[in-house]
Formats: C-alpha cells, sequence, structure tokens
C-alpha cells in the first residue's frame, strides 16, 4: 500500500497543488512511526529521510488547509525527533507552526 499512497502524494504535489484537504488525507494513510530515522541514498545520489519529509510536507498541507491545531501538533512532533533537518525546512516548519499557533490563539 505505501508505493500506492507515495504516486498519490505525488500527483497530489505535481498536479493538485491548490487541494491541501486530499493532501492530508493521503498522508494520514502513511504512519511516520513506521518510517525509518536514518537517511538513505537515492539514484541521484541525494541523502533521503523518509520520515522527514513525510512530516514537512504534512505540516505545509495542514497550513495551507487551515488547519491550525492539527498543524501545530504535526510540527511539534516533527521539531522534537532527533532527525538531522535542513536550515530551510526547519524555518518553514517553524514559520508554519508559529502562524498556525497565533490562529489558534486568536479564535478563541
Amino acid at each position: 500500500m505505501e508505493p500506492s499512497v507515495n504516486r498519490a502524494i505525488k500527483y497530489l504535489q505535481r498536479e493538485k497543488p491548490e487541494d491541501p484537504n486530499k493532501l492530508v488525507e493521503m498522508l494520514d494513510l502513511l504512519d511516520p512511526n513506521l518510517l525509518d530515522d536514518k537517511p538513505f541514498t537515492n539514484d541521484e545520489g541525494k541523502n533521503l529521510n523518509l520520515k522527514r519529509t513525510l512530516l514537512s510536507i504534512k505540516s505545509k498541507a495542514l497550513y495551507e488547509a487551515k488547519r491550525s491545531k492539527e498543524c501545530v501538533d504535526t510540527a511539534n512532533n516533527a521539531l522534537s525527533l532527533s532527525l538531522k533537518w535542513h536550515f530551510n525546512t526547519l524555518q518553514w516548519i517553524n514559520y508554519q507552526r508559529a502562524c498556525s499557533f497565533s490562529r489558534t490563539r486568536t479564535i478563541r
């Protein structure tokens, strides 16, 4: 099932970027706890970490879907893991978390 979900996620990112709720729905089918923390090198020589990628995509999709509480929870979960984050990715997760947190504070 995992390869099919991965293909669906890539399709949604490429073809339907304006539908973040559908992307979140697909991302919820994958369990990040089952993914390995260790990076691997793909055929192109890039170091990848599926858990890190999944959490950053999910955080961005939740932010774009204006699902603030879930975005804050996902970002907190991502930041609590001892993963080596790329600087820009880390900054975007912190930004999305902060904006979502401020949205939840103004809603109350």
